[in-house]
């Protein structure tokens, strides 16, 4: 395992095993630069160390064209770091066997949610990688980087852990949270060619990092933060990123892609006020887009966030039943739901719902609450596969556990899935996917085309309106069979 005197780093988020497929991006302008890697560039950059990022998300590459493009980048000696999600571990893998297969010979450094929750289970899936790093990363990575160049010894380097062997070692310096008071700006790097910003993307900016609440069962940031692991960052460091150049390249639209963007804290709120102020006093352009807790409404301060360029809201909503809520340990109920998005709605803001409408301990009745809900209460008249949206089992958080120990967990990493406690609601979604699967591609092919006309508007009325006609039948048939626990 050895990297060149002067090794660049090649930094790499997997390309899509389905480059085509309908993403929440072309909804939404949601920000398509992944921040963890562009604060990885920086981290390096800061120590003279030269960074080349392939973004295989963002470019929608198949795992083949992300391996032709970091091929192009690297040379031997270089050291490769790789991004992966629970849901990314695949492409992450096929691409270390392509670049292993062409020959490269230098070290391979895996990072990311993935990295952090389920170490042992990524380094045994992905076998041609050599090296782990959990946690934030924005300066360790950049350490591990100095000292292979510099071949010394990688002990104590924090969070990481390498091959020895058979065996996997880790340092015994845990990985350490950034004091993210002042961070060092990250590299925008998808907004230094003007010409490949896509027309509907927003700059990212992280304003904090953790999560006050976290204690979402589903939650990866819950399972790793824990309660109160909530940092965030000061105005002054907020208004030198708003003041970046790429902020103009992507139109002066913002998205705050924090886990909750006030804490929610007396602190926090206080911070948001003074951002508030502060971008209307300068008449700054920028619109925002903001994460927040559905119990952090406040309508005074919306109000002047909305002053200030506030545009869009999205909320963890999750479900539209108390019970379903309650097992994914949100913190509210659906009448607070209804006067969070009352208030939104009276300030003309606009709302994007993050929804997971089946999960496996949800009853029957739970699901017909869910989809009236969404449908009723959400307005919800796009995806039809959006009533189809299942809970993912995250390795290492506290909902992954319950169903390990309920003996409904099943497969293994990285394709954990489950078994619904009721089997008439699995039964139920699998009866679903098959009798829609036309109405979800008839709406992909419309979205993709990038239709905004009135028909296209009543081609998904409609298409909504035949989901829930089939839902309805499939329903009471689900409601005729016997109750069995599983």
């Amino acid at each position: 395992m050895k990297a060149s005197a002067t090794a660049k780093g090649v930094l790499v988020v997997p390309g899509e095993l389905v480059p085509a497929a309908l993403r929440l991006e072309d909804k939404f302008p949601f920000p398509l630069e992944n921040l963890s890697v562009g604060y990885l560039a920086a981290g390096l950059e800061a120590r003279g160390i030269a960074a080349h990022i392939v973004d295989g998300y963002a470019e929608r590459l198949d795992p083949e064209a992300t391996a032709r493009r970091v091929l192009s980048e690297l040379a031997e000696g270089d050291v490769l770091g790789i991004t992966v999600l629970q849901s990314t571990a695949l492409a992450a893998r096929h691409l270390c066997q392509e670049v292993r297969g062409a020959g490269f010979t230098g070290p391979i450094v895996l990072g990311g949610w993935a990295a952090t929750m389920a170490a042992p289970e990524l380094m045994r899936y992905v076998p041609q990688a050599d090296l782990l790093v959990k946690g934030e990363a924005d300066d360790s990575f950049a350490e591990l980087v100095m000292r292979l160049r510099e071949g010394r010894t990688l002990e104590g380097v924090p969070g990481l852990s390498w091959r020895e062997g058979e065996a996997l070692r880790s340092s015994e310096t845990a990985p350490r949270n950034a004091d993210f008071t002042e961070p060092r700006l990250p590299r925008h790097y998808a907004y230094e060619r003007s010409e490949a910003v896509p027309a509907h993307a927003s700059l990212p900016i992280q304003g904090s990092r953790g999560c006050y609440w976290g204690r979402c069962s589903f939650c990866s940031t819950a399972a790793r933060y824990g309660p109160r692991g909530w940092r965030m960052r000061s105005v002054r460091s907020l208004l030198e990123e708003l003041h970046h150049p790429a902020v103009a390249a992507a139109s002066h639209r913002v998205f705050f892609v924090d886990d909750e963007f006030f804490g929610p804290t007396p602190p926090g709120f206080a911070r948001a006020r003074e951002l508030a102020e502060a971008l209307i006093s300068e008449g700054s352009p920028v619109e925002f887009g903001i994460d927040c807790l559905v119990t952090g409404f406040d309508p005074e301060l919306f109000a002047l966030l909305r002053r200030a360029g506030l545009r869009r809201v999205f909320l963890g909503i999750e479900a539209g039943s108390n019970d379903s809520l309650k097992t994914f340990k949100k913190g509210f109920a659906v009448k607070q739901v209804r006067q969070t998005l009352a208030g939104l709605e009276a300030l003309g803001i606009d709302v994007i719902s993050g929804y997971i409408l089946f999960h496996p301990y949800m009853r029957l009745e739970e699901v017909k609450r869910s989809v009236d809900f969404l449908a009723d209460e959400l307005h919800h008249e796009g995806n039809p596969g959006k009533f189809l949206s299942r809970l993912h089992p995250e390795q290492g958080t506290e909902l992954w556990e319950r169903l390990r120990g309920d003996g409904l967990l099943r497969g293994a990493f990285p394709d954990w899935d489950y078994a619904f406690r009721d089997p008439r609601v699995g039964q139920l979604y699998e009866a679903l996917r098959s009798a829609t699967a036309g109405l979800r591609q008839e709406y992909t092919r419309v979205r993709l085309e990038q239709r905004t006309d009135l028909s296209a508007r009543d081609t998904f009325r409609e298409l909504n309106r035949r989901f829930r006609e089939t839902f309805e039948s499939l329903y009471q048939d689900a409601c005729r069979e016997p109750a069995i626990t599983a």
